[in-house]
């Protein structure tokens, strides 16, 4: 028994290396990435995704992201979830220093696709955080699951705006997961929350006519569109009547 746990210990002492090992690669990359955003270009963005891609998917086979009660998984948590907020926050910065103002679309294609899976692997990195799916009771808050599921939500829109369909429907799936979670939970959304997972629904269905699947895309709007009509009978997330009014022209529009 002493042996085995020595073996346990000599284990645990490599998964701590292994996981500090990765987060320190993740963070050198981001610091490159951050201090040369403005002028990065299609290339370095695709180097940028490799190494994180090779990061986040050694966090993620670490047995420090899969254990459930002691300190180091904390820790690992912890730092799996600050990550995760920082690739996000730098995919914003870069799109932001990309777009063009009047058009509002970025003007070098090239950074597009790579800007998405900076958006992608965060998601990924943040679901493993928050013990997706089978290990979420108890560990996550429910702030950090709302995020995580508009988080999803933003992915599936983008990947639909540049076509890409299938990849979309695998986000929108993830959305629907952590709402189901979320209802089943018997959290509150407010209602800029509610609004954007309404708009989602709208775009769901629009990418399932696009991949051909009229039945669904059929399901898709009409449960957005019974969604709008039970804001005619009550008011949700406690909003204010000048923004509820605001929200339900938003959604008769998008319908």
């Amino acid at each position: 028994r002493a042996l085995d746990d020595a073996h346990a210990r000599v284990d645990e002492d490599a998964a701590v290396m292994n996981s500090c090992r990765h987060v320190r690669a993740m963070d050198e990359e981001l610091t490159r990435a951050e201090h040369a955003k403005r002028v990065s270009d299609g290339d370095a963005l695709r180097a940028l995704v490799r190494a994180l891609s090779d990061g986040v998917s050694g966090m993620v086979d670490s047995t420090m992201l899969r254990r459930r009660a002691t300190i180091l998984d904390a820790t690992s948590i912890a730092e799996a979830r600050r990550l995760s907020v920082r690739m996000w926050n730098f995919a914003i910065e870069k799109t932001a220093l990309a777009t063009h103002a009047a058009s509002g679309k970025i003007t070098d294609a090239s950074l597009v696709a790579p800007l998405l899976s900076v958006r992608a692997l965060s998601c990924e990195l943040m679901d493993r955080a928050l013990g997706y799916p089978d290990a979420m009771r108890g560990r996550a808050s429910v702030a950090d699951v709302v995020t995580a599921m508009l988080n999803h939500t933003t992915v599936a829109t983008l990947l639909y705006d540049d076509e890409r369909f299938k990849d979309a429907e695998e986000q929108f799936l993830m959305m629907e997961s952590y709402g189901n979670y979320i209802v089943n939970e018997r959290y509150e959304l407010d209602d800029e929350a509610l609004l954007r997972v309404f708009e989602a629904m709208t775009t769901r269905a629009k990418n399932a006519f696009r991949m051909g699947n009229v039945d669904n895309a059929r399901d898709f709007f009409q449960a957005a569109a019974q969604y709008f009509q039970s804001r005619n009978t009550q008011h949700v997330g406690g909003g204010s009547a000048h923004e509820v009014s605001e929200n339900d022209a938003i959604c008769a529009m998008t319908l």
